[in-house]
């Protein structure tokens, strides 16, 4: 969350002296004051909000670049690259044979470029100025990738590496959980460069920032953190009842957060593997509609690895944790359907949050907090 300072107008250098009044008298009515544990008020503005229309069937993911721009992704195959500042703009539209898009990261470092999945297993880097596919893995020229769907992709931070988690297609149905098929890709030779074991197929992962580290969250409920250099797995302990669905470091990495299909968020000490910080019980719906298997992330982080963005019925529910406990301070985006995924722009000089809902629309709000 962004600290605000004499109204830090080099933020907003495209928006004039009146327009910036305007919105702060607007955000005034949606200021939240909560008391915290330590007694202190927690004061949140929702600055703006913009809406955008452009899917027309459930959306998958909705990712922020580094440098803010996004792409989101929908069932329909479709993905669309655009800008949310000064307002939702379409900057390129990738129709994907009608194939789901079940996984999708921007590459480190290249912030044009974009690698996502299908259910039908491709695996595909797009450049978005250039508005052309790059490569395309296909299950018949890769066997790895037959009878696979991709459920998951990590962008290493530091190489031109993406770790392609792999599902059964269709679901081997068993009473134990299939083996984990996660594959590292060379994104200059476009070849596969390893296999990384791990016990039931994996759902989620995200990279360290030294792109040493690979945090995992699995079919099985378990936590498995990977040693990339190695190829190892390090670190592997119970996290949830059911299946783990979203995992992400906090800003300084001593901790990571999980969400189980239980609707539990749960925080852990990453150098004390299995050791758990917090544990707390999200609201209705935090999941997603009854019956929906959720794909895309369903809660962010913001920049002061403090405030946590998650999906419900119809909004984003904003909430702050501290000393172990959270608290409800805001709600972001008003959606007529149910909000499955969310993210949050790692942008520095910005505070902007995106909410995707099942019908397709995706709400853009920036935030700030005043202090």
């Amino acid at each position: 969350i962004i600290k605000m300072n004499c109204y830090s107008i080099r933020l907003f250098q495209d928006v004039t002296l009146s327009r910036l009044a305007e919105k702060l008298e607007r955000a005034t009515a949606s200021t939240f004051f909560l008391k915290s544990s330590s007694g202190e008020e927690d004061k949140l503005l929702l600055l703006n909000q913009e809406e955008y229309n452009e899917h027309q069937s459930c959306i998958t993911h909705c990712k922020f670049s580094n440098s803010g721009t996004l792409a989101s992704a929908d069932t329909a195959g479709v993905i669309k690259v655009w800008s949310s500042n000064p307002s939702p703009r379409t900057l390129a539209t990738v129709v994907s044979s009608k194939s789901s898009v079940t996984a999708l990261e921007w590459v480190h470092k290249h912030d044009h470029l974009l690698v996502y999945g299908l259910k039908q297993g491709n695996l595909r880097l797009y450049d978005t100025k250039e508005r052309r596919t790059l490569f395309d893995i296909v299950p018949e020229s890769a066997s790895v990738l037959k009878e696979h769907s991709v459920a998951c992709l990590a962008c290493s931070p530091v190489e031109p590496v993406v770790v392609s988690s792999l599902h059964s297609e269709p679901p081997v149905v068993t009473t134990t959980p299939a083996p984990g098929k996660l594959l590292l890709w060379d994104l200059k030779s476009k070849q596969l460069q390893g296999h990384l074991k791990c016990s039931s197929s994996v759902n989620c992962c995200v990279f360290s920032h030294n792109g040493q580290l690979l945090l995992c969250g699995t079919s099985g409920g378990n936590i498995c953190l990977f040693d990339v250099r190695t190829h190892e797995c390090i670190a592997n302990w119970p996290a949830h009842e059911l299946e783990v669905f979203s995992v992400q470091f906090s800003g300084d990495e001593a901790t990571c957060f999980s969400i189980g299909a239980e609707g539990i968020l749960r925080q852990w000490n990453v150098y004390k593997t299995g050791q758990k910080v917090s544990d707390f019980p999200l609201h209705a719906g935090c999941m997603g509609p009854q019956g929906f298997r959720p794909v895309g992330k369903l809660f962010s982080l913001g920049a002061d690895s403090e405030h946590i963005l998650t999906c419900a019925p119809t909004s984003g529910i904003v909430y702050k944790e501290e000393n172990g406990s959270f608290t409800n301070v805001l709600s972001v985006g008003s959606h007529k359907s149910h909000v499955v995924t969310v993210d949050w722009s790692p942008a520095v000089d910005c505070s902007t949050c995106a909410t995707a809902s099942a019908d397709g629309s995706i709400s853009i709000a920036t935030l700030f907090s005043h202090v």
